[in-house]
């Protein structure tokens, strides 16, 4: 066997020793002098080398003296440095890793040409085993599938057909020959062999007989016990189990069977007992305990327990000096009674309920507070009470009277002739000096006092607005103190009832007050203070009742409008407009010639009826003006009176939306011939639009249906919703057109003629709004 060796680097070659990171040699840190032998001091050859790293050699012969690793005669290793500082790295290193020729490149390397080297050389892999490396068909564990082949591509020592172990499997389709119970009807068993060739073994089969297995209980805890109600059959113990039972506490690992009890609140030994119930604690870990018969918290010393937890009428204390009294303790409060209350030692000194006692020259029960003493019990010519102010007068003690006349303090309250003398007089307090007092606030004095006053009829001591001669004014007080707040104000409002609270109020219903009652107002126009939508700021519309309070009713609703001219104005549910042209002249129409000729015709009525009888072209007679209206409809009865002798009727038509005559919008029908002769195919339809004077046709209609018969009343219809207009005729659509301009308008409505001489009737001529 040849074993060769290669430096993972190249070479290098080293003029001295090189530092860890680009092969310099280090600086000793000395500025001038020689470099290796420079003592810190800096100057002279006497200072010792220095050795930075500590690794015993001087930086002198040590190529990197800042790491410990690296000095001659260290180890080389494989970490592309150069440790033993001979100008080489990696060279011979210690550690190298074993390298197998791998000629056929099948991943495998032959066994006789291994290789140590710190990197893996080109050609060179680290599996070996390979017993063909001329031929990539052979390698460790290649498939050998065909019985009839004689060679041992997985290297194992056999071929396809041979049956080495004689168990009637040939190698070919037995994954262990040398083994007789391994085979593919072998039985899979814990032994760490793939038995039944299936390709798993043990745990990771299947078809493993169990009871080949051990139980494992899972052990979440770690401590070598499991939890008996979580178990695994398995060949090997799986990590997070173990194979014995009877862990109590899966997520403590220092609770188990084989745990000592201790005290901690805890069932150790997993027993069923924990601390003081178990008769196996160890009692090392327990506290000891003192009888504490009084219940006072602290013990007797001379009673002690052990335990883990104090035991029913124990403690941990054992300071009592008297487990009998539970008033006795060394938290006790020492009191005049005789016992050692605190356990101190000592009998009622510095007991808490001392008493001071004072002296008591006079003899009146009464003590002087400057000659004190304390004690359990009273001295002689001591009383408890230190309130005499002058202990020489037994008349002056806390119990005399006060008297007004003898300039003496008799009771002792630090004033002399004050408010509690027996015989002072009563005055009231004036706190806001108006003159009169507060009944609630007395002050006796033997003199009346600055802010006090005799009477007491002030009903507000804190306003000096506030008294009984006073004028009542809105402020929210009572300012004369007759128990009447703001009540009879002088400067009070008056409000009006707004019960349908369109805060407007009615002027009959009026309330004197200086806040604003419930449901009132200050305005007094309503005239109808049951319904919230008339007021004077309500829109008038026509119902017949004055909306907005003006005094009449429909006046100046948009619907409403003056036909006759008489001033009176008149509303209609849904008719906004109509006329029947049953007078002999029309009222409030007027009539307008288009063409500018200046003949706006002449027009008639007669039989119930409207024409223009005079030939005149392009003249219109409207009626009153409406005003805008965004949706309406204006229909008429046109009869058509054409006859082939007089050529009468050339066109007829419905004006709206009409401001003058040179603004207006016009549904006409017109055709010079089919009228003569008595023709019945009907005429063109056009809607026409004129704006300033500018007339154009918006719509047409073909004019191929008989729409307008001759000699026959028709029902035009013109309606316009928003900029929509539509034209019927006996109900027919024959125009629908979007204009540009919304809302078109209403204005004055009429009836259009143009050359007709008599040719076109109108009847029942009515404009509608919804």
């Amino acid at each position: 066997m040849r074993t060769l060796w290669i430096l993972g680097l190249s070479a290098l070659v080293m003029t001295g020793c090189k530092g860890e990171t680009d092969g310099t040699v280090e600086e000793t840190g000395v500025e001038g002098g020689d470099s290796a032998g420079a003592d810190s001091g800096g100057g002279g050859d006497s200072a010792e080398p220095l050795d930075e790293d500590g690794d015993g050699v001087t930086a002198d012969t040590d190529c990197d003296d800042q790491d410990a690793a690296i000095f001659p005669g260290a180890d080389e290793l494989c970490d592309e440095r150069d440790n033993d500082c001979d100008g080489e790295i990696d060279e011979e290193a210690i550690n190298p890793a074993t390298f197998y020729a791998d000629k056929d490149g099948d991943g495998y390397g032959a066994d006789d040409e291994p290789l140590k080297a710190c990197v893996q050389p080109e050609g060179y892999v680290t599996p070996a085993g390979d017993c063909d490396d001329e031929d990539a068909r052979f390698y460790p564990n290649a498939e050998e599938s065909d019985c009839e082949d004689p060679n041992d591509y997985n290297c194992d020592g056999s071929v396809g057909y041979d049956d080495a172990d004689t168990d009637g499997f040939p190698a070919c389709n037995d994954c262990n020959d040398k083994d007789g119970a391994i085979n593919p009807d072998g039985l899979e068993v814990c032994d760490g062999a793939d038995n039944d060739c299936d390709g798993l073994k043990d745990d990771g089969d299947d078809s493993l007989d169990v009871s080949t297995t051990t139980t494992a209980y899972q052990d979440a805890d770690g401590d070598g016990y499991g939890d008996a109600d979580f178990s695994l059959q398995r060949c090997a113990t799986p990590p997070g189990y173990a194979v014995v039972s009877g862990d109590c506490d899966e997520a403590n690992p220092a609770v188990n069977p084989g745990a000592a009890e201790i005290c901690d609140g805890l069932d150790n030994d997993c027993d069923a007992l924990a601390d003081d119930a178990d008769d196996s604690l160890d009692t090392s870990t327990a506290s000891t305990f003192y009888a504490d018969d009084d219940g006072d918290t602290f013990g007797d010393a001379s009673d002690p327990l052990l335990a883990c937890e104090a035991p029913t009428g124990a403690v941990a204390d054992s300071q009592d000096c008297d487990d009998a009294d539970a008033e006795i303790n060394p938290d006790g409060v020492e009191i005049c009674d005789g016992a050692d209350n605190n356990c101190d030692g000592v009998t009622d000194t510095d007991a808490v309920d001392l008493s001071t006692w004072y002296d008591d020259a006079d003899g009146d029960g009464y003590g002087d507070a400057s000659a004190a003493s304390e004690s359990c019990e009273a001295p002689t010519g001591g009383v408890a009470d230190a309130t005499d102010c002058d202990d020489t007068n037994a008349a002056v003690n806390p119990g005399a009277k006060e008297l007004c006349s003898d300039s003496l303090d008799n009771n002792c309250d630090g004033l002399t002739d004050d408010s509690s003398a027996s015989d002072a007089k009563t005055y009231y307090a004036d706190s806001d000096g108006d003159g009169e007092g507060d009944a609630s606030v007395v002050i006796k004095a033997c003199s009346r006092p600055t802010g006090a006053i005799g009477n007491k009829k002030d009903c507000d001591d804190t306003d000096a607005d506030v008294f009984s001669t006073n004028t009542e004014v809105c402020d929210d007080k009572d300012n004369d103190c007759d128990g009447d707040i703001d009540g009879d104000a002088v400067d009070a409002t008056s409000w009006f009832n707004d019960d349908d609270g369109d805060t407007f109020g009615d002027p009959g219903a009026e309330t004197i007050a200086c806040d604003q009652p419930s449901g009132t107002v200050t305005d007094d126009l309503d005239c109808d203070d049951v319904d919230e939508t008339v007021n004077p700021d309500a829109d008038e519309v026509c119902n017949g009742v004055d909306d907005d309070c003006d005094g009449s009713a429909d006046t100046t609703a948009d619907r409403a409008y003056d036909a006759d001219g008489d001033g009176v104005y008149n509303c209609a549910d849904s008719s906004v407009y109509s006329y029947n042209y049953d007078d002999s002249a029309f009222t409030g129409w007027t009539t307008t010639d288009l063409s500018g000729s200046g003949n706006a015709g002449s027009w008639k009525m007669s039989g119930g009826y409207l024409y223009e009888s005079s030939n005149a072209a392009n003249a219109v007679a409207v009626g009153p003006d409406m005003g805008e209206m965004e949706s309406f409809t204006v229909t008429a009865e046109v009869y058509a009176n054409g006859t082939a002798t007089t050529g009468a009727i050339n066109g007829c038509g419905l004006a709206f939306g009409y401001v003058d005559s040179s603004n207006y919008w016009l549904v006409r029908w017109l055709d010079p011939n089919d009228f003569y002769g008595g023709y019945t195919n009907g005429g063109r339809i056009d809607l026409y639009r004129c704006v300033s004077g500018a007339c154009a046709s918006l719509a047409t209609d073909d004019g191929s249906r008989s729409l307008l018969r001759n000699k026959t009343w028709t029902d035009i219809s013109v309606t316009v919703v928003g900029p929509d207009v539509t034209v019927t005729f006996d109900g027919v659509e024959v125009l629908d057109y979007e204009a540009s301009t919304s809302p078109i308008g209403l204005n004055k409505p009429g009836v259009w003629s143009y050359d007709a001489d008599s040719g076109c009737y109108f009847d029942n001529f009515v404009v509608t709004s919804p």
